[in-house]
């Protein structure tokens, strides 16, 4: 099923081949990799809360299953993408997303979004340590959490 947004038979045939087997497989590609590649979600690593709080997000930007196919897919990304801190795509998340996973004020996280949308992706952190209004030391503490 597609959510939001096309993906193209070559996208969708790269993705297919980077998931991991087992229940859960199909719904997540037809639920994550209809908008993101399948490569943003290997590179995270979540406990099942976190996945759980991602899938809720991402269900209020408009991704559809069913709430039986949810609580497969929730399982799946713990098993599969489980243990350790999650990695936080600072180019590509939504300001919630931001808040949330590197525990930043809702400022904090907006303004985050608003300066790569001005400014362009961030490649370093110290990059993302100029953006005005965000604690440096915030981002330092969570560098190992943070992807570009």
């Amino acid at each position: 099923m597609v959510l939001f947004g096309t993906v193209t038979v070559i996208e969708r045939a790269s993705a297919q081949s980077k998931i991991p087997a087992g229940p859960g497989a199909a719904i997540f590609e037809d639920t994550c990799t209809a908008c993101h590649d399948a490569e943003t979600t290997i590179g995270m690593k979540m406990t099942k809360d976190g996945w759980a709080s991602t899938v809720d997000d991402m269900v209020a930007k408009g991704a559809k299953a069913s709430d039986d196919d949810l609580k497969i897919l929730i399982d799946y990304l713990a098993k599969n993408f489980g243990d350790g801190p999650p990695k936080v795509n600072v180019n590509h998340e939504a300001a919630k997303v931001l808040q949330t996973q590197l525990e930043l004020t809702d400022k904090e996280a907006q303004s985050i979004v608003d300066y790569r949308e001005k400014n362009g992706d961030f490649k370093t952190v110290d990059d993302l340590k100029k953006v005005p209004g965000l604690d440096a030391a915030k981002v330092e503490a969570k560098k190992d959490q943070i992807a570009f």
